[in-house]
């Protein structure tokens, strides 16, 4: 038997950052541009949920009233099942 032992290597693991989880070697714990990143985030406003733009009526187009859907000027019916009343000129020329 050998009395020499084997070195034992101690390796040094720096801490992670804990903005972006990647090892961080500033003196914080923490990268320099991640610590701009949080600190705007800290200083920007709450933006409001944004609303849905309304759709500009088009001559092609015609809006369905129990479902709010945009179908076809010439269907009589929509997916959702409600059916659309003939209109004169619809039942006199068409």
């Amino acid at each position: 038997m050998s009395s020499i032992s084997k070195p034992v290597f101690f390796t040094f693991k720096p801490p992670a950052c804990p903005v972006c989880g990647k090892p961080a070697y500033s003196r914080g714990g923490v990268h320099p541009q991640c610590a701009v990143s949080r600190a705007d985030k800290a200083r920007q406003p709450k933006a409001e949920p944004r609303k849905p733009k309304a759709v500009a009526p088009s001559p092609w187009k015609k809006t369905c009233p129990r479902c709010n859907r945009q179908v076809a000027a010439r269907r009589f019916a929509c997916d959702c099942g409600h059916t659309f009343e003939r209109t004169a000129a619809a039942a006199a020329g068409g």
